[in-house]
């Protein structure tokens, strides 16, 4: 389940601020949802150059 909602609101909060490049939002993991709940989003950032070899 995506909480499209608090995305969008992090989107915006985070887009101005820096120069990112978005890759897809995805679901987490069902068992950080089973201990977060529905409402938790999270970030992950690193150099692009990390994401080089990822397909």
């Amino acid at each position: 389940m995506l909480n499209l909602p608090a995305v969008a609101a992090l989107h915006n909060l985070i887009d101005p601020r820096f120069k990112c490049t978005w890759l897809p939002t995805n679901s987490m993991s069902p068992a950080l949802a089973a201990h977060t709940g529905p409402s938790m989003v999270g970030v992950a950032y690193a150099p692009l150059a990390v994401f080089d070899d990822v397909p």
